[in-house]
């Protein structure tokens, strides 16, 4: 990375798409699961997969947060933001561990398209960073893919923006 400035554009911080983990929309959870464990075990530690349909168009993104949420029965998914006494999350936590001794089976299962969080903003390869950024804050986004005339070139993350930002903040910068 070359250093943020206000000429800093969305391709000069993209992982390009042969970079990053993508899965086909049809695809069981578990693929997911073994996708991103393998990321990890290679060092790229990547923390979502673009999700493509059967004519390679991203149709959405997966998170571990979705990945986790999808192997939970839909009565544990319900209770969002949930505000009960700490006793009630020490029982919801028991009901959770015998419902994980069934996640396997729910993994195999399951559709990627299932859970997947559709995309909500996108980038061309000459936005400014500073929308990037915009999109992400205001949108609570972590990752944002870079798509040229229906085409997805690669993703924008949030850890690579905010690098950048560091390195700006503390004189780290190139150049």
């Amino acid at each position: 990375m070359g250093g943020l400035d206000k000429n800093t554009k969305a391709k000069d911080l993209m992982v390009p798409i042969s970079l990053y983990p993508s899965l086909g929309e049809d695809e069981p959870l578990e693929n997911a699961f073994s996708l991103l464990e393998k990321t990890f075990e290679e060092g790229r530690e990547y923390r979502n997969v673009l999700v493509l349909s059967k004519d390679a168009k991203l149709v959405g993104i997966l998170s571990m947060m979705n990945l986790i949420e999808g192997i939970l029965p839909s009565f544990l998914r319900e209770v969002k933001g949930y505000q009960g006494q700490l006793q009630e999350h020490v029982a919801l936590s028991f009901i959770w561990q015998d419902i994980l001794s069934d996640a396997k089976r729910i993994a195999k299962s399951r559709k990627i398209k299932e859970v997947l969080r559709p995309v909500s903003a996108t980038l061309s390869p000459e936005d400014p960073i500073t929308k990037a950024l915009y999109l992400m804050l205001n949108g609570n986004i972590m990752v944002l893919p870079v798509v040229q005339e229906g085409k997805v070139l690669g993703v924008v993350r949030f850890v690579d923006v905010f690098t950048e930002v560091a390195k700006l903040i503390t004189g780290k910068q190139d150049g």
